[in-house]
């Protein structure tokens, strides 16, 4: 998962990687800021800040709240990290294989 603070700079998220951080680095980063989920065509979730617009590729994935109440959604719900074409083309070696 990829967590933006929308500070100057920020970048959109492009790969999953898991991080407790904040976007300069900070661990424990205290945030009262209110995030959504996002969720791409690879099925990879990030935060991003509620009062952004959504970037290009992504989409609501339907939570907004607090840091941590984002947190555990994308925990609860994101069970397997691979990206979807990944995932979807070990199923179909695995179907052929046998």
């Amino acid at each position: 998962m990829v967590i933006h603070d929308g500070g100057c700079g920020a970048s959109v998220p492009t790969r999953p990687a898991i991080t407790r951080a904040d976007s300069s680095g900070a661990a424990g980063h205290v945030d009262d800021g209110e995030y959504r989920v996002l969720v791409n065509d690879e099925e990879q979730c990030a935060l991003w800040p509620r009062h952004k617009a959504v970037p290009a590729g992504w989409r609501d994935a339907g939570c907004a709240g607090s840091r941590q109440e984002c947190l555990d959604f994308v925990e609860r719900t994101w069970t397997d990290m691979r990206p979807r074409s990944v995932r979807e083309h070990l199923a179909a070696e695995a179907t052929r294989l046998g």
